[in-house]
């Protein structure tokens, strides 16, 4: 309060209420009391100084009904007193039992024997207990105040009790045809009654049981599981690699065994390789053989190699991994034979792709949208699915390299000023196939004979199997084979005939293809050269296999070759890139 020099002052006081009070007691007594959700105290129960004003009051004693009301403290110093009467939250169950005497439990506490009448709070287990006998329990839903008579409950003869154990353990059991769970297991069964129990276990005999047990009764069955075995051999590469089997380790390089018939986990460990692990189910009267050849890292990197890619331009390569020795060229005394085709050894050891496809229009469009492959004699070169002519050497390389860009991998070839001044043999970008690689491909079967025209050894061929001249070509070519009509007067869309044993297309006709080498002559008696790239020096490129123009024996020989920079009409390419 604040006095100033003023004569006269006026102040306005404000008296505050004192609190009250609250008196609480309840019937029963001992009841937990809540004043606006907070525990306050159990009954009887005094709160002092409680602020005037409304408040939520519960009462809550068990198996009695919570009982619930606002309540208003009037607060300056007057105490408000409350006898609370719970109203029962129970109803009275009256049951007996046939045997009679069986405990009788309300929510697990006992509460008498049968015959008996019983309080019973609405969800309550009720539950009657006897030697000898099955529990019998049920939760009850019952009002407050409820009477039910539950009559007279017949209690049934108590399980018996089977314990089940095998040899090996872990075996699945089934009690008349249900599943029940795996050894060691114990099991309630009925009294009285002949039950079927059958134990499963992988790579044993079935055991099947029958038994009747008595009332009350508690017994242990001992099965012995007899192994089912099936033979395998196991013939490991290295020889000296080491073979576990299910954590078991197995010596030598050749093992003859008999294996439980079930799954077992193989696993093969040998210094520089790299482990192999596999599942081998060995089956009863059927000996297996198992062959396992562990592979280096460098191994299992060329194995992941992905057997086929799609080029950025659309179209397909293979993969190859010919690890051969062969032979180039053409022997002296071949029909046809032309001196640059002197025989020399090449060997190609580094995995490739070769495209399975001549480049088409349409892929080569992509690059360069302006291109035509224009016409001859009026048949069109031009369509989408026809192979791109009309393209140079050095066309040939930039696309391979607009290719590399788009795919995200380094070039192959250095260009500069228009010209190729280099190529980066390390590289995985793609490029056109070396002459060894394209000769591989084309002339080397399985057993790498060399083969002498796409369709065989003999001349001329018995039917129309590569795009090359026939009577179709009329007046365009300057030789046909005479009785030959492929349907072609020019060429044909990709892969129109069959493709040759290794999955490619048109490498006996079609349109001739550029490579990657420079044109020269070989040298006879050359050592053997590996991934060769060709001549640092030469006049023009090679140019290899026949075309839709070619209709002579010499030409449709897989061994000849041509040369040179400038495009015809008759004249692709197919991709390539190495695969590492």
């Amino acid at each position: 309060l604040e006095i100033t020099d003023a004569a006269a002052q006026r102040h306005r006081l404000v008296l505050e209420k004192l609190p009250g009070h609250l008196a609480l007691s309840s019937t029963p007594a001992g009841a937990r009391v809540l004043l606006d959700g907070e525990s306050r105290g159990t009954t009887p129960l005094q709160l002092a100084d409680l602020r005037p004003g409304t408040y939520r009051l519960e009462v809550r004693h068990p198996r009695y009904r919570t009982l619930t009301r606002e309540i208003e403290v009037a607060g300056g110093d007057q105490i408000l007193a409350l006898d609370l009467q719970l109203e029962p939250a129970w109803g009275q169950v009256r049951v007996d039992s046939r045997p009679s005497g069986a405990r009788v439990l309300v929510a697990g506490t006992p509460v008498g024997n049968t015959p008996a009448e019983v309080p019973v709070v609405a969800g309550e287990e009720l539950r009657l207990e006897l030697d000898g006998y099955r529990n019998w329990q049920r939760s009850l839903d019952l009002a407050p105040g409820e009477r039910r008579d539950l009559g007279v409950i017949d209690l049934a003869p108590a399980d018996a009790s089977l314990r089940l154990l095998s040899d090996p353990p872990g075996a699945s059991v089934t009690l008349n045809g249900h599943h029940r769970g795996r050894t060691p297991l114990t099991l309630e069964v009925s009294p009285g009654q002949t039950h079927q129990v059958v134990l499963f276990l992988p790579g044993h005999a079935d055991a099947s049981r029958k038994i009747r047990l008595t009332s009350g009764q508690t017994r242990t069955l001992e099965v012995q599981l007899e192994p089912r075995l099936g033979q395998v051999e196991i013939q490991l590469q290295p020889e000296d690699a080491e073979l576990y089997i299910d954590g078991r380790r197995y010596a030598g390089a050749s093992h003859h065994l008999e294996l439980p018939a079930r799954p077992h986990q193989l696993r093969v460990e040998r210094a520089g390789y790299l482990a192999e692990a596999r599942t081998l189910t060995p089956t009863p009267g059927a000996p297996q053989t198992l062959r396992i050849a562990l592979r280096t890292p460098e191994q299992a990197r060329l194995a992941a190699l992905p057997d086929t890619l799609d080029s950025p331009a659309g179209g397909t390569l293979r993969l190859f991994r010919p690890a051969a020795t062969f032979t180039l060229g053409a022997g002296r005394r071949e029909q046809g034979r032309r001196s640059d085709q002197v025989e020399h050894k090449v060997s190609l050891q580094r995995p490739f792709y070769l495209g399975t496809h001549e480049v088409t229009n349409a892929q080569y469009k992509r690059f360069d949208p302006d291109h035509s492959s224009s016409h001859t004699g009026g048949n069109t070169l031009d369509l989408a699915r026809q192979p791109v002519v009309r393209v140079s050497w050095i066309q040939a390389v930039r696309f391979c390299n607009w290719l590399s860009e788009r795919a995200g991998l380094e070039p192959f070839y250095r260009i500069r000023g228009g010209r190729v001044t280099g190529v980066d043999a390390g590289a995985t970008g793609y490029r056109l196939p070396t002459e060894a690689e394209w000769a591989w491909a084309a002339r080397i079967d399985a057993s790498g004979r060399r083969r002498t025209f796409p369709w065989g050894e003999a001349f001329p061929p018995a039917a129309a199997s590569e795009n090359i001249a026939g009577s179709e070509a009329g007046d365009l070519v300057a030789a046909r084979v005479a009785g030959i009509d492929d349907g072609f007067p020019v060429s044909a869309p990709v892969g129109s005939f069959p493709a040759n044993a290794k999955g490619l297309w048109d490498l006996g006709g079609n349109v001739a293809e550029w490579v990657h080498d420079r044109y020269a002559v070989p040298l006879a008696g050359a050592p053997v050269t590996i991934d060769p790239l060709g001549p640092e020096d030469g006049t023009g490129h090679v140019i290899r296999g026949p075309s839709w123009r070619h209709g002579g024996l010499v030409e449709l020989r897989l061994a000849y070759r041509a040369q040179g920079e400038s495009g015809r009409d008759d004249l692709g390419f197919r991709l390539a890139r190495y695969a590492e």
